[in-house]
């Protein structure tokens, strides 16, 4: 987090405020003129201070670890175990895997019943319409 906006470009700027409200939000900023120097410092300070008043409590900084965020500070205070949330995040991965394998599992076919498929479904349409 830049402590000054002084050094920088405004299309600096814009990308850091851009790149950030992405990790913060999800999604790009379509609020603010990223020609406009000022509105951009404006918005990425406020973007700095929403992120410091959700680190601020206990329960904020762990909301921030659930989202994905490595946050150092107080973990053990907060008492935040890394070890098993990497766990509980494996296992979320591995059940998303097991789930989009089945959604696309497709019965293994011989090539030539492909064919023979493919050749009634054109002979029942032609006889469908005579």
């Amino acid at each position: 987090m830049p402590a000054s906006f002084d050094n920088q470009t405004t299309d600096e700027i814009g990308s850091y405020f851009s790149d950030y409200y992405k990790e913060v939000w999800g999604c790009r900023p379509r609020f603010v003129s990223f020609n406009d120097r000022e509105a951009l410092i404006e918005a990425a300070l406020d973007l700095e201070r929403y992120m410091a008043i959700r680190k601020s409590t206990k329960e904020g900084r762990n909301e921030l670890r659930e989202e994905g965020w490595y946050i150092e500070e107080y973990m053990e205070e907060d008492g935040w175990d890394q070890a098993a949330y990497k766990q509980r995040e494996e296992w979320c991965y591995q059940e998303m895997d097991r789930e989009m394998a089945e959604w696309y599992k497709v019965p293994e076919k011989d090539p030539e019943d492909n064919i023979i498929d493919m050749a009634m479904s054109w002979i029942t349409r032609k006889w469908i319409l005579a």
